[in-house]
């Protein structure tokens, strides 16, 4: 039949920890049952204390080497020898009334659960969780709200594009003679966005159009299609 371990200790009445305890001179004598989940572990070993849940983590953590007769070993230059090993980190929530209880007199408690279990073991309260949630969901707000206020200025900062009128024709656009206009529609430039578009060196091939001309043109086709989205803009 299966055996109860806590109670195989106590002994009838308590007779066998209180024996140990007077060989102890007084010493109290804690019974924990021992698990191989560690969750459970640290529940046990904080007892009486009433866990509400616990998380689990790591961390990394750097503990020196020791011989056989427990002597931190060092290297050739007398520095101690490092080893790298990961720790358990448990988190561990109790309510505000438990909490005491939980750390203990100066934190003895949570001081020798941490032994015990080899675990760093972190206590809070519901309190302090939904304080640290409450935080970080309003550090994630400000930073969303910060990221749209700076794109929201960067498109404010930003000129609005132009979109021009692809159909203002040659013959509205001042300063172009009817025999300019001829020309330029003969190489494929019959409206102002076209003419507008168009490198000045693309215009120079056309005869009768040097470096100047091809400016002129440029900047009256650009002058006209500006005019057409002023007037739109002010309807």
């Amino acid at each position: 039949r299966e055996v109860d371990p806590i109670g195989a200790c106590v002994g009838m009445r308590g007779t066998r920890v209180q024996a140990i305890m007077r060989e102890l001179k007084g010493e109290k004598v804690d019974i924990i049952p021992w698990s191989p989940d560690l969750v459970t572990f640290v529940q046990a070993a904080l007892a009486p204390a009433k866990v509400n849940r616990v998380r689990v983590d790591e961390e990394v953590i750097e503990e020196p080497l020791r011989d056989a007769e427990g002597k931190v070993a060092v290297d050739e230059e007398g520095k101690p020898i490092t080893i790298t090993k990961r720790r358990p980190v448990m988190e561990v929530v109790v309510s505000s009334e438990q909490y005491s209880m939980a750390i203990g007199k100066n934190g003895q408690n949570v001081k020798l659960a941490d032994k015990l279990t080899g675990c760093k073991i972190i206590i809070k309260t519901e309190k302090e969780v939904k304080d640290e949630i409450s935080s970080a969901l309003a550090a994630l707000l400000r930073e969303v709200e910060g990221e749209l206020a700076e794109e929201m200025s960067e498109k404010e900062e930003a000129p609005a594009a132009v979109e021009y009128d692809l159909v203002i024709p040659l013959e509205d656009v001042p300063g172009i003679s009817e025999r300019m206009r001829e020309r330029l529609t003969e190489h494929g430039i019959s409206h102002a966005q076209a003419l507008a578009n168009t490198p000045a060196e693309k215009l120079m091939e056309i005869p009768g159009i040097g470096p100047h001309s091809a400016a002129k043109l440029i900047e009256a086709a650009k002058q006209a299609l500006e005019a057409q989205v002023a007037s739109r803009s002010e309807e």
